[in-house]
């Protein structure tokens, strides 16, 4: 029997490539990295219990995933150079799904779609706004010639 690697742990190899390119780059955007480093652990996962029989692992997916979407937020905000703010509010949703397992799992079947719907909406909804809906866009981000005036007739 010839060994195989299931496509969710390329899929996680490639993204700890990047996870490790993006720790190691002089750029060190933290909320970044850490959510394709979250990305590829999540993706690891998947192919362990899924394609390698390991169901101890079973319990902390829900909890991967209800960090994912939270985190994906803090990058979108943190890439507009806001500084820490109400982050701690985006650590309910891993508790809530915590409590989702000792109480109802099933409950995660609901909220774990419902949380990528929602947080999806709110990242979809601030980038539509433009560069100037972000807190404060960074400058190579924006027009060049805003800066200059656009009516100075300078090129």
């Amino acid at each position: 029997m010839l060994p195989t690697l299931p496509i969710p742990m390329i899929g996680a190899l490639i993204l700890g490539f990047l996870f490790a390119s993006l720790v190691l780059s002089q750029k060190r955007i933290i909320a970044l990295s850490g959510l394709v480093g979250l990305c590829a652990l999540q993706s690891a996962l998947i192919a362990l219990v899924l394609h390698h029989g390991v169901s101890e692992l079973r319990m902390v997916q829900p909890v991967l995933a209800c960090c994912i979407p939270p985190l994906a937020w803090i990058g979108l905000r943190r890439s507009g150079l806001e500084r820490a703010g109400r982050e701690v509010l985006h650590f309910a949703p891993p508790l809530l799904a915590v409590l989702a397992l000792i109480v109802q799992p099933y409950a995660l079947g609901v909220m774990i779609p419902l949380l990528y719907f929602g947080y999806g909406i709110a990242i979809l909804v601030t980038v539509s706004r433009g560069a100037d809906a972000l807190p404060r866009p960074r400058f190579e981000s924006g027009d060049q010639w805003g800066a200059f005036g656009a009516g100075s007739g300078s090129p």
